[in-house]
């Protein structure tokens, strides 16, 4: 390092490198479409308007299970103010200096082993992760990444000293990181097995013996909870909230196993592999030598311990849940990954034989088995920025490409690792550092885009506000099987008149997690609970395929959009369902098969506009009696009324199913009544 840069302190440039991620993060964010990712980016900020609203952890007052308390707290605070675009530009904001802060930590607890060149080296490639991109959405991360990496200084701090005040800010920390996320209750075993692991490394139970009244009380904790559970008959759910599913039904087996396997590549993935390896070196000599530095011992015992209980954590999670590695729930392993490359360079690469070979092929090995699939999985560059790159070539080639590069990656960090000289060592952290910059490019250009797509899918042109444009209040979303739920999602978070959901069918409706569950009586077209009452509602926001009993007062039919819109409805009289089309397309256009349902059916005649696209004859069914085909032609509009039944008298249903082979259009079909 030159005398000029030595003059510069140290604070100085920490400061300037996290003022300056945050305004990249930032600045890049306002090209994200939010809140995207449902349902959490929807019940994260929801929660908070309620928290900052009236106090309570709810969805406009309706009941939800916990998921957080610090996030909402933090996120909603720029949610009161009063346009909610510009509140989450704010929140964006907040977010992207709250996770840059991460280097904070990061150089703090290098600076116990490492130089300050090399601790600000650790503390700006851990801004450099693509994960960093979740601080432009509305998501735990962005507080997450920051406290973890936090507690996980403060726990090496305490096998440093193991006094009482560091343990308790330990305790605070790991606390705080849990209000966050339950995710967190891992450092509690992280800081039993660290605490092992560093005996073993210093040669010495002295640490392990200071800290034995606190690992009691973590132990006895950890006993009562599983006690309570097992004398009172609750469930983890009661302790967890929202949580205590996670795992719940895992069994240990071959294939949870390989999930850790998996999920360790994971880990390599996002550090780029030679960190990984770097710190695996380090690790393997440590506890076959020992460490002659006892704040790198403790660096090194308390990384093993959390990257290894984390992957099973993690790995146990997807074995149930998932059908892919979850960067969101491995991203912090990266900061103390990026410290052991940095105490590798520091210590000249030692590449001991054996430990190196070793960490080398089990890289390797790594990556040759765990399928592309759960590295670069087709739910998105949501789910694992780091193989954003990895999904274009996917998108443009083929799986055995993602496949073929993910192991061609694996070689060159093993190649680099073992062809560096000790003088040269420090060109990896440049490698390194343009590797990170290049995926979280990458990755954030494609959030942009995806996050776009899937707005315009579910919304298309259409104001995401027009529910409260059209001055509606205390309006109750009908939410079916005709709409993807995540379009229902989006509806409820912008339009704050919607106050509840009303679920026909049997579908997951997690946006609020609070909704009343329903079904339509097929003979009337009434809507009763599973009580078997009458729904009552003053406004209903229904899918354009139903009409009910009422007036409409609004509607949104977008353009663009790969669902159906939705119609204000004003009622008088319990909900009730007076038709129903199934089996359309979003614009009323019919490929196969559609049917047209009517309640109390009366006398009267199914009015059609039709559209001749392909020239393809309709086949018409009255209540399963064939009743006449319709042939309009190319080019043709075609008006057809279609009589019922001269039996319907109201007391039952008439069942409408119209048949084609090809594309046809349709601008009316309505039934009407005598």
């Amino acid at each position: 390092m030159s005398r000029g840069l030595r003059r510069v302190p140290p604070w100085l440039v920490l400061a300037v490198l996290v003022l300056a991620s945050a305004g990249v993060r930032a600045a890049a964010a306002r090209s994200f479409t939010v809140p995207w990712i449902a349902p959490d980016e929807m019940l994260y900020a929801l929660v908070g308007e309620s928290f900052w609203g009236d106090g309570t952890l709810s969805v406009r007052g309706l009941p939800t299970p916990y998921y957080s308390l610090l996030y909402p707290v933090v996120a909603g605070l720029p949610l009161q103010l009063g346009d909610m675009a510009d509140a989450i530009r704010a929140a964006q904001l907040m977010q992207a200096l709250l996770m840059s802060s991460a280097a904070i930590p990061v150089y703090l607890w290098g600076r116990r082993f490492l130089a300050s060149w090399l601790a600000l080296s650790a503390a700006a490639l851990s801004l450099l992760v693509p994960a960093l991109a979740y601080s432009g959405l509305l998501m735990t991360e962005a507080l997450f990444y920051p406290l973890a990496v936090l507690s996980l200084a403060a726990l090496a701090r305490v096998l440093d000293q193991p006094n009482a005040w560091n343990q308790g800010v330990f305790l605070f920390c790991a606390t705080a990181a849990t209000a966050v996320r339950m995710q967190a209750l891992v450092l509690l075993p992280t800081f039993v097995v660290a605490a092992a692991l560093h005996a073993r490394m210093t040669r010495s139970t002295a640490t392990l013996r200071r800290l034995g009244p606190l690992l009691a009380a973590g132990l006895a904790v950890s006993a009562g909870a599983v006690l309570y559970l097992l004398v009172s008959g609750a469930g983890w759910e009661d302790i967890l909230g929202a949580y205590g599913t996670l795992g719940q039904d895992t069994q240990l087996s071959a294939g949870v196993l390989r999930e850790f396997g998996w999920h360790l590549a994971g880990a390599g993935l996002i550090t780029l592999g030679v960190p990984l390896l770097a710190t695996a070196i380090l690790v393997a000599a440590a506890l076959r030598s020992g460490d002659p530095d006892p704040s790198a011992g403790s660096f090194l015992a308390t990384t093993t311990a959390y990257v290894g209980l984390l992957v099973v954590q993690v790995g146990l999670f997807s074995a149930t849940h998932l059908t892919h590695v979850s960067e969101r729930y491995l991203v912090t392993v990266a900061p103390p990954l990026l410290l052991g490359l940095c105490l590798w360079v520091a210590r000249g690469a030692p590449r001991p034989r054996w430990i190196a070979a070793g960490a080398a092929a089990a890289l390797v090995a790594l990556v040759l088995t765990t399928p592309a699939g759960r590295l670069v999985p087709p739910t998105g560059v949501h789910d694992t920025p780091s193989s954003a790159a990895l999904l274009l070539l996917r998108d443009a080639t083929s799986a055995g490409w993602s496949k073929a590069a993910l192991v061609a990656g694996a070689l060159l960090a093993v190649a680099l690792v073992y062809l560096v000289r000790p003088r040269t060592a420090v060109a990896l952290l440049v490698l390194v550092a343009l590797g990170l910059s290049a995926q979280s490019v990458v990755a954030t250009r494609k959030m942009r885009d995806t996050s776009a797509a899937e707005q315009r899918a579910a919304l298309g042109t259409a104001s995401r506000t027009w529910i409260d444009d059209a001055g509606a209040d205390r309006v109750t979303l009908l939410a079916t099987s005709d709409r993807p739920w995540p379009a229902d999602a989006r509806t409820f978070f912008w339009n704050h008149s919607v106050a509840g959901v009303v679920a026909l069918d049997e579908i997951e409706r997690p946006v609020p997690p609070s909704l009343v569950r329903a079904a339509v009586i097929p003979d009337t077209g009434a809507v009763v609970d599973v009580q078997g009452h009458p729904v009552t509602r003053p406004m209903v926001a229904a899918p354009s395929t139903f009409v009910l009993a009422g007036t409409r007062i609004a509607e949104e039919q977008p353009l663009g959009a790969e669902t159906v819109g939705l119609v204000l409805w004003k009622l008088s009289e319990p909900l009730r369902v007076l038709e129903r089309h199934v089996g359309f397309l979003p614009n009323g256009d019919l490929t196969s098969k559609g049917e047209v349902r009517v309640g109390s059916c009366r006398r009267g005649r199914l009015e059609m506009t039709l559209l001749g696209k392909s020239g393809a004859p309709i086949d018409v069914w009255v209540n399963g009696r064939h009743m006449t085909t319709l042939v309009p032609r190319p080019g043709e509009v075609l008006h057809a009324a279609i009589p019922g039944p001269r039996y319907a008298d109201g007391s039952g249903p008439c069942f409408y199913q119209l048949q084609t082979t090809n594309l046809v259009g349709s601008t009316r079909i309505e039934y009407v009544a005598d």
